[in-house]
């Protein structure tokens, strides 16, 4: 091993070097070679050992390179399921004219943008449906109905809801649904409490009921089971309605994009903070909803 070979096998940056006309590899440093999990003299073209593929890459920057400078880029590359930022350029070896690349990780700062990003977006349709709720030229039941409508679209889910408490039994009262997906309103305007005794004590403590698989119910919640099997119900996420220390419902969203739980806890929980003036179908009183969670 040369001396500019012990050089690039201390650094942290991954860097290979690779002929431009065959693609060959002549040489590629200790980092590259344990990211990639492969031997270091490795013999092979560069797609093959790099990008597991059969013939050149067709995002290959051979074209882009100069003499004048380096080409810097960012790539994911999925052999790895890793980010680099990259640095290409042209060099002389062993006399030919050769292709180096150094690579940067970039992988944990592109997933922090990325969360960062998802949280303001997020954060921002909170703020959609808090001006929707209190808009003054519409009837609340209106806005309710809208912004259930732009919670069950933004969450991918198939149905949006709210369920009210009257004596022993519970009342969908509010409810969006995605095209093509059949309304329960009309059939779940008097449920038994007993069908969702699991989920009460999660209530009485201001938590969540949050189901991913409603075939694990068969056994240990049949009558629960029942009524969401009904419904076509695969998966949901369902928050406590509180008025004051009153428990006055709930609201939830059936068959949500499973990658958009963590979102959809906090866009509903996070509707604690919105006052609601609901009159209730059923007994004509008029109450605040200031809590979900």
């Amino acid at each position: 091993m040369n001396m500019h070979e012990k050089i690039l096998d201390n650094l942290q940056e991954l860097v290979y070097i690779a002929d431009m006309e065959t693609y060959e590899l002549f040489y590629y440093n200790r980092a590259l070679a344990e990211e990639f999990h492969i031997p270091q003299r490795l013999h092979g073209k560069c797609y093959e050992i790099l990008q597991g593929r059969r013939y050149p890459c067709p995002f290959c920057t051979n074209g882009k390179l100069s003499q004048d400078g380096c080409y810097v880029w960012k790539f994911y590359n999925q052999l790895v399921g890793r980010h680099f930022l990259l640095s290409d350029s042209i060099c002389e070896f062993n006399g030919r004219q050769v292709r180096t690349e150094i690579a940067s990780d970039i992988t944990e700062h592109v997933l922090l943008q990325e969360q960062l990003d998802k949280n303001l977006s997020l954060q921002n349709f909170i703020n959609h449906c808090a001006r929707k709720l209190y808009r003054q030229d519409a009837d609340l039941p209106f806005l309710i109905d809208d912004v259930l409508a732009a919670i069950g679209e933004y969450l991918q889910a198939d149905r949006a809801y709210i369920f009210e408490f009257s004596d022993d039994v519970v009342r969908n009262t509010f409810e969006w649904c995605r095209e093509g997906v059949v309304p329960q309103k009309e059939f779940l305007a008097n449920v038994p409490v007993g069908g969702i005794a699991r989920w009460m004590p999660n209530f009485y403590a201001h938590q969540p009921i949050l189901t991913t698989d409603v075939e694990s119910l068969r056994e240990s919640s049949p009558e629960e089971y029942a009524v969401l099997k009904r419904q076509d119900i695969h998966s949901l996420l369902v928050f406590p309605l509180w008025n004051g220390k009153s428990l006055r419902g709930f609201v939830g969203v059936d068959n949500l994009d499973p990658e958009r739980i963590d979102s959809s806890r906090v866009l509903l929980s996070s509707m604690k903070f919105f006052q609601w003036r609901v009159r209730l179908p059923f007994c004509g009183s008029v109450y605040h909803i200031r809590e979900i969670l």
